[in-house]
């Protein structure tokens, strides 16, 4: 499992890098942002399986897909530092102090974002984006 999750991270290295020299090569500013973390279901049920698998040694779903997303967003924040690349931290900004998505921003499945987490990063995203001034219309044939 552990060569199968590096073999699907190394590729979305690559892509990401490969995004940032073609958009830089083409003369566009790219802008990268980071994955969000899932949040599991909640309940006591919830609670006690998962006291009962840390007592095991074993890792919830939530914590094995939480933990890749931090490993590669820490990456690219990095890449986007060292590159100069503006970096949208939608993992930061959606996250509790556990690290993992806010219940606000979760829909019931721990998977999708609510329309409250659409509007918290469409603002924050807002904030950070230069503006690009006055837009031309389309020319008309």
């Amino acid at each position: 499992p552990r060569d199968e999750i590096e073999a699907t991270k190394a590729p979305a290295r690559e892509s990401f890098i490969q995004m940032i020299d073609d958009s830089s090569n083409a003369g566009i500013v790219p802008v990268v942002a980071t994955e969000v973390t899932i949040r599991g279901p909640e309940g006591w049920s919830e609670d006690i399986m998962k006291w009962l698998g840390s007592l095991l040694g074993k890792e919830s779903y939530q914590d094995f897909v939480n933990r890749h997303v931090h490993e590669l967003n820490e990456w690219l924040r990095d890449y986007a530092k060292e590159r100069g690349v503006m970096l949208l931290d939608f993992e930061r900004e959606l996250a509790g102090a556990d690290g993992v998505r806010k219940r606000e921003y979760t829909s019931e499945d721990g998977s999708h974002l609510t329309e409250a987490a659409y509007a918290h990063l469409t603002d924050y995203a807002l904030h950070r984006l230069p503006d690009p001034g006055p837009q031309s219309p389309p020319a008309t044939p």
